[in-house]
């Protein structure tokens, strides 16, 4: 069993198509079912199922799935905690892109982590959209973003990281101080300051809602993020924004957020790297990545967090 079946079956996973999985790793459909009936073969059971949709895990591919992604952990850790034995007096300066909601969540004490590592690490940080910052990659402006919905191709690999939830945010005087959490059709039945739609949040939540037959009443359509938290303290609004936007307002009580209890405004992040990254400092900057965020996103209810750091 060598490690890259195990990266080969995460992926037909994590996608749900052999067709998908074979593009993003750089591989011909033929030599990725190899690799996944041989690890059938050598494990002695069926696990992946084929639907009208694509393919699935079977029960025991789910208990698979998750030894997998343990291991493909451990390694990853492993050759960070090694990296430091190397030669690490060439400097290496790496330019990782972050989202906006990312950037004031963690951005600042990101670098500062980077900066007291061992590896001699100079990190540059950017900041964009997740379509932006993945259409950076084949330049070579960023070696490695954090975004959601990555449309890389084969020559770039992406690992879930996270999932990221959606928030109601209101002024203090609108929401109960005790109260963590609210339904997807609690929360719609306020008026809201939302950008125009081409906004991915907002798309989300509109189909969210025309899912379960509800509708979305945007009062004021901003373009503003600065706007749209003014509207919302001075309590003529209420808006739907991720974690990173707000989580400084509501530590110092200008804004209160509830994390909407609904699948469909949960956002996947992912790394996305070139494949020739270095292993060890990939491996460092996805795990500090994970650390900072877990601290700063503790007590919020998030979500849940694929890649342990």
């Amino acid at each position: 069993m060598r490690f890259r079946q195990l990266e080969c079956f995460e992926r037909v996973c994590e996608l749900g198509s052999i067709t998908q999985a074979a593009a993003s790793l750089n591989l011909a459909q033929t030599a990725l079912g190899l690799q996944i009936r041989q690890l059938e073969e050598e494990t002695g059971v069926l696990l992946l199922s084929r639907t009208s949709r694509g393919v699935l895990p079977t029960d025991a591919g789910k208990v698979f799935l998750d030894w997998v992604r343990r291991t493909l952990d451990s390694r990853r850790d492993i050759k960070g905690a090694l990296a430091m034995f190397r030669d690490n007096t060439v400097p290496r300066t790496v330019t990782v892109g972050l989202t906006p909601s990312l950037t004031l969540l963690m951005g600042a004490e990101l670098i500062q982590a980077v900066a007291r590592s061992p590896l001699n690490v100079t990190l540059r940080l950017t900041e964009g959209l997740s379509h932006v910052m993945v259409a950076s990659l084949p330049t070579g402006r960023i070696d490695l973003a954090f975004a959601f919905k990555p449309e890389a191709g084969g020559a770039f690999r992406c690992t879930p990281l996270l999932k990221d939830s959606l928030f109601l945010v209101r002024s203090p005087s609108e929401a109960g101080r005790l109260a963590k959490t609210i339904s997807l059709r609690e929360a719609l039945s306020d008026r809201f300051a939302m950008p125009d739609r081409d906004d991915v949040v907002r798309r989300m939540v509109e189909d969210s809602a025309s899912a379960e037959g509800l509708s979305l009443n945007v009062a004021y359509e901003v373009q503003s993020l600065i706007a749209i938290k003014q509207l919302v303290s001075r309590g003529l609004a209420s808006a739907i924004l991720p974690l990173g936007s707000v989580h400084e307002d509501v530590a110092a009580g200008r804004l209160t957020a509830l994390r909407i209890l609904d699948a469909s405004l949960e956002r996947t992040l992912y790394a996305i790297r070139a494949h020739d990254i270095d292993p060890a400092v990939d491996g460092f900057l996805v795990s500090t990545f994970l650390c900072v965020y877990r601290k700063n996103a503790d007590g919020w209810g998030t979500g849940e967090v694929l890649m342990l750091a």
